[in-house]
């Protein structure tokens, strides 16, 4: 098997693995769970994203297939925290079933996970996303750009894109996606969200 083949396979498993989990394990046997309730709280050297550690509300807006925004936004949370001795970042995207049944509230589940990990000599983020949906693993590079972060690679369907984090504070920061026809030349925005944090 092909080397960066297999190298990729191991890091896939690995994520999902611990994207699969219901909790994760804290400090003195603590569990965290899907409300934003975790430990560690191991302090991370990864610039300005590390400011992201924590539990965001998250608003999602996806632009309609005629150029239009929609009036309604989906929400979903999204749980950041460090690993590797504060070395890295792994955050996970946690959507909600619809299909709850007795009027139950929707039940929340990790669908997504990115590690992500700054190289201080390059000035470049290395990141690492897999989701249950397509099932393959998308790798980008960032760079950190007066206060923001600015994504680029491609997705698992092979598409080129520009991810942006803005407008950063203690508790609230943007994000968006870009998608390009012209091999970056120009970019069209295809997705909003707005976080705020609940933890």
């Amino acid at each position: 098997m092909n080397r960066v083949l297999l190298t990729c396979l191991c890091v896939a498993t690995a994520i999902a693995a611990h994207a699969s989990q219901p909790a994760s394990q804290g400090k003195k046997g603590e569990r965290a769970d899907l409300t934003g309730r975790e430990n560690p709280e191991t302090a991370t050297d990864a610039p300005i994203l590390g400011n992201l550690i924590g539990l965001w509300d998250v608003s999602l807006v996806n632009r309609n297939r005629d150029g239009s925004w929609p009036d309604e936004e989906r929400h979903h949370m999204w749980r950041w925290y460090s690993i590797l001795d504060g070395h890295a970042i792994q955050d996970d995207w946690i959507s909600f079933d619809d299909d709850a049944e007795g009027g139950s509230p929707p039940r929340p589940r990790v669908t997504g996970t990115n590690i992500r990990i700054y190289n201080p000599e390059e000035k470049v983020w290395f990141m690492a996303w897999i989701d249950t949906r397509s099932r393959r693993l998308a790798t980008f590079t960032a760079v950190n750009h007066d206060g923001a972060v600015v994504m680029t690679g491609h997705n698992a369907q092979g598409r080129l894109l520009r991810i942006t984090f803005s407008n950063i504070t203690e508790q609230t920061f943007e994000w968006t996606q870009e998608w390009t026809s012209d091999d970056g030349e120009t970019w069209f925005p295809v997705a909003k969200m707005q976080c705020r944090r609940l933890k």
